[in-house]
């Protein structure tokens, strides 16, 4: 197996670019790296005729296997291997049994481009080559010209694929990451309606309340308005009596500040009876606070206690101690 090799050169990625949409967040990368070139061939001559055509101001590295066998071995080890350009008429194995071996081990985890060379005798084979998934297939003698432009389309729709494979893997990761903010959106949504919902009851239930006073109070009102009625046909009738009509409607007015004061009254009381509420809860929260702080002075307490318990304890011992060496020290004088 022999390696050709040159310089790489800089090439034209706009076309490569294009099929990438206008959002900035999705990004693909482009490979820089120098294509690697498979050639397959009984003669040698030809293989590196091929080779030296390629890597002559190019960025193509190539290989060149003699045989099939050694192809299929060189291409399971060297994975950056993206073109394959295979005679079709070899001995033993033949180019066309070589693709569909390769088509089989690798299915659609591996993507690669073969281009296919024959002689005018093997135009039906070419065509088989294609329908196996060949790319393009070159008639010998072969034509500089159609060869590099045959790799080239080849190194171009294999960056193509590259391209749009990551180009769906991480559109794919985008909508996946959209779809999941859609549903916490809709779950807050769901939240918010339920809440809402809730209020709505509560703001019946007040409504229907107020209603109920509502009527209370009509029906009172229309109670005065009778009364005013008979009051106002009583004047009517006692024409003559002018001071007890300005009585009535006096009393009337009274009556009706003394409702309007009755409601004052409730509505003060109410207010009294909220703030009343208001001081208990924070009453209740200054014992509780105060509890705790009981607690807390007990803790130190005991452990204070504790504390003194053991110092005693260490005086004693130490009393203890000094006692028996003060016995021992009687002993030695008196001995």
């Amino acid at each position: 197996m022999d390696t050709i090799t040159t310089e790489p050169v800089e090439i034209n990625r706009t076309f490569l670019s294009s099929i990438i949409s206008g959002d900035e967040s999705i990004q693909v990368e482009i490979s820089e790296s120098k294509t690697k070139v498979l050639i397959v061939d009984d003669e040698r001559e030809t293989a590196e005729e091929i080779a030296e055509l390629l890597t002559f101001d190019s960025f193509m590295q190539c290989e060149i296997a003699d045989d099939p066998i050694q192809a299929m071995d060189i291409a399971e080890t060297d994975r950056d291997i993206s073109i394959i350009i295979t005679d079709l008429n070899m001995p033993g194995l033949d180019g066309l049994q070589m693709i569909q071996k390769l088509r089989d081990r690798y299915n659609s985890n591996r993507d690669f481009a073969v281009i296919v060379i024959t002689g005018h005798a093997g135009t039906k084979e070419a065509i088989k080559a294609l329908q196996l998934g060949a790319m393009d297939f070159i008639t010998k003698p072969i034509s500089p010209d159609h060869l590099l432009h045959a790799v080239g389309r080849a190194s171009e729709t294999l960056q193509l694929r590259k391209l749009e494979k990551q180009f769906r893997e991480r559109l794919e990761h985008k909508v996946e990451e959209r779809t999941q903010e859609v549903r916490l959106l809709s779950d807050d949504l769901l939240r918010a309606n339920r809440n809402l919902q809730k209020f709505l009851d509560r703001s019946r239930g007040v409504k229907r309340s107020v209603d109920g006073i509502g009527f209370g109070l009509t029906l009172a009102n229309i109670s005065i308005e009778k009364l005013g009625e008979l009051l106002m046909q009583k004047n009517t009738d006692e024409q003559g009596n002018q001071n007890t009509k300005r009585e009535k409607r006096g009393e009337l007015i009274l009556a009706n500040k003394e409702l309007a004061f009755q409601n004052k009254e409730k509505d003060k009381r109410a207010d009294e009876l909220t703030l009343a509420n208001e001081e208990k809860e924070k009453r209740a929260s200054e014992l509780v606070l105060a509890n705790k702080e009981l607690a807390f002075q007990n803790e130190e307490k005991d452990k204070r206690a504790d504390e003194l318990t053991l110092a005693n304890e260490e005086k004693e011992k130490r009393a203890n101690e000094l006692t028996l060496a003060n016995k021992e020290k009687k002993n030695m004088q008196m001995n």
